[in-house]
């Protein structure tokens, strides 16, 4: 929903997904969800973390694409 902080969405599918014994996860996105995602996997699920990678690659109101002298 409108207040909700970015990639609310995909932090509530990460704790709902089942993942069976040996899994890998791999997942990018807007940094501050990644972080929450990440947290979730590491701490709340005990997934280990060589077999995780979680990485943020943008932060939610930044405009990292913009030509000099476009910000």
């Amino acid at each position: 929903s409108a207040g909700d902080p970015p990639g609310d969405q995909l932090v509530r599918a990460a704790a709902a997904a089942a993942f069976p014994p040996g899994a890998r996860v791999w997942a990018v996105g807007e940094a501050a969800a990644m972080q929450r995602v990440r947290r979730h996997l590491l701490d709340e699920r005990g997934l280990p973390r060589e077999r995780t990678w979680v990485r943020g690659y943008w932060k939610h109101g930044r405009a990292a694409d913009a030509a000099p002298g476009e910000d």
